[in-house]
């Protein structure tokens, strides 16, 4: 759960920062941003990260980085499509007349109004990269087996299934049980945060 929250806030922090410059920014950061965005959105994850980690080792820091990498995209699009419908919105124009900056305009003004968004989507991204740390772990490319982790501790009972099937069992339970309430708990914020389903 360290794991996924750090990838969160890591991913959080590099796709907000990236898509409020490309959606405030437009023109050919806009376009370089779109571009990376849709490659790295072309490659399967679960291979990438697999290469990623079987090359640079296992560790802490790789396990994040390549977390952080699946994350941030999604981030980034969401805000950079949010910043877009509201670049040109009256409060951001009134702002610009009266001489605000463009950063001041970015983070002060356009920021506050995604953040609902924002955290919805945390909450789904750390449901996923739960999921995708214990897969990682499971293949034996994630953190190091001297760290406890629900995917490893899932892969060390396998062999164990016909005479102790709880070490495996319990587990994948507790992740699967995990995973649902996250999930559960960001459809609750999306009812609560989002105006349009207040009607």
């Amino acid at each position: 759960m360290f794991v996924g929250a750090a990838g969160v806030l890591f991913s959080t922090v590099a796709g907000v920062t990236l898509g409020l410059v490309a959606g405030y920014a437009r023109g050919w950061v806009d376009r370089v941003f779109v571009t990376v965005a849709d490659i790295q959105l072309a490659f399967p994850f679960l291979v990438l990260a697999v290469v990623i980690v079987a090359a640079t080792g296992t560790s802490l820091a790789n396990v994040l980085l390549v977390l952080t990498l699946s994350g941030w995209v999604l981030f980034g699009r969401v805000v950079r499509a949010e910043v877009l419908s509201l670049r040109e919105s009256e409060f951001v124009l009134a702002g610009r007349a009266l001489g605000a900056s463009s950063v001041r305009l970015m983070f002060d003004t356009i920021l506050p109004n995604v953040w609902s968004s924002v955290i919805v989507i945390a909450t789904f991204t750390f449901a996923q990269l739960v999921m995708l740390e214990a897969s990682l772990s499971f293949l034996g490319v994630g953190l190091p087996p001297s760290v406890p982790t629900w995917g490893g501790m899932i892969e060390n009972g396998r062999e164990l299934i016909g005479i102790a099937w709880w070490v495996t069992a319990v587990p994948a339970v507790v992740l699967v049980v995990v995973v649902l309430a996250v999930n559960i708990l960001g459809d609750w914020l999306r009812d609560r945060l989002d105006p349009r389903l207040q009607l």
